[in-house]
């Protein structure tokens, strides 16, 4: 497992197991072992996983791919198209007034599905525009020409 996810994973979860020399189908199995070592050559951490083996498919050393549903986190975060890249650093618009708002920079984190993580920069409840950042910018830097 990478090391940058293995602070959610640990000893007991499921996880679906595909074997390409067997079959496509995923084969449910739990995680018996979280290694406490990351290998500094792949950047990984070794994890090793109890499944069924009935049929005695299964070989030592086959190639396998493992997907791991880790606990959910919640984080703060925002349509990506909210993003306005700026000096090469992400910013925001966040609103400071109604139909007032203020270009903030921001650290951004991991995105999924259209979304984006806020790491630093937007705190909860305040509010960002998540459509028209562009165009907002846009206005902004003609009146700056002005």
């Amino acid at each position: 497992v990478p090391e940058r996810g293995i602070d959610l994973i640990e000893k007991g979860q499921e996880v679906d197991i595909e074997i390409p020399a067997i079959n496509d189908k995923p084969i449910k199995g739990k995680l018996i072992y979280v290694g406490d070592v990351v290998n500094p050559e792949t950047r990984t951490v070794t994890v090793r996983s109890e499944l069924n083996n009935v049929k005695g498919e299964i070989k030592p050393d086959m190639l396998v791919s493992m997907l791991v549903q880790s606990r959910p986190i919640s984080k703060l975060s925002v349509p990506v198209k909210s993003i306005v890249r700026e000096e090469d650093k992400d910013h925001v618009f966040v609103q400071i007034a109604p139909n007032k708002y203020r270009l903030r920079e921001v650290t951004v984190g991991d995105d999924y599905q259209g979304m984006v993580a806020i790491v630093n920069g937007v705190e909860p409840g305040e509010i960002v525009v998540s459509e028209g950042a562009f165009h907002l910018n846009n206005e902004r830097k003609r009146k700056e020409l002005e």
